[in-house]
């Protein structure tokens, strides 16, 4: 029986097996098994290799990953440049840019509008930080996409340090 399906002795069925890549290109190797009621079958191995294509989609670069701002003063805010790049082959949507630390929405499509980038295309977005307190500065701002191949649920993830002044 394949399914709903009794198959009579010398015949044959197709079995139609969906792998589903999500955007994961590259090579793969699954295996399929199958039961029967067939003691002298009783499980049976199907071994799928293949290679996965990239599907087109954005691709989020924020260079230098590590951005060093100079200047930081204690309750002042402070416009922190940004260089953003699509790296991919596709269209790239910016949705908003959240500091991690402090928990603030830096930048918000709802409001000020979504950062489409075609393929090859950089920008520099300007973020506003007002640091809270003299001394070493670290944060994390973590960008978001709806199509971005590197860009999880957790964001695109760009360390921001500094020292702070009083």
């Amino acid at each position: 029986m394949l399914g709903q399906h009794v198959i009579a002795p010398g015949k044959s069925a197709t079995l139609t097996i969906n792998y589903k890549t999500y955007k994961f290109p590259g090579k793969f190797d699954k295996q399929v098994y199958i039961e029967t009621s067939l003691p002298e079958q009783a499980k049976q191995t199907i071994n799928i290799h293949g290679f996965v294509d990239a599907m087109p989609m954005g691709e989020l670069e924020v260079a230098p990953r590590k951005i060093v701002v100079k200047g930081l003063i204690k309750g002042k805010e402070t416009l922190v440049p940004i260089h953003v790049k699509n790296v991919g082959n596709d269209i790239l949507t910016l949705t908003n840019i959240i500091s991690k630390k402090h928990k603030t929405v830096l930048y918000d499509a709802a409001i000020k509008g979504t950062i489409v980038l075609t393929p090859g295309e950089s920008r520099i977005i300007e973020l506003p930080l007002t640091p809270t307190k003299a001394g070493r500065f670290l944060d994390f701002f973590m960008l978001h996409a709806t199509d971005g191949r590197n860009v999880y649920d957790n964001g695109y993830k760009a360390v921001v340090v500094g020292q702070v002044a009083e």
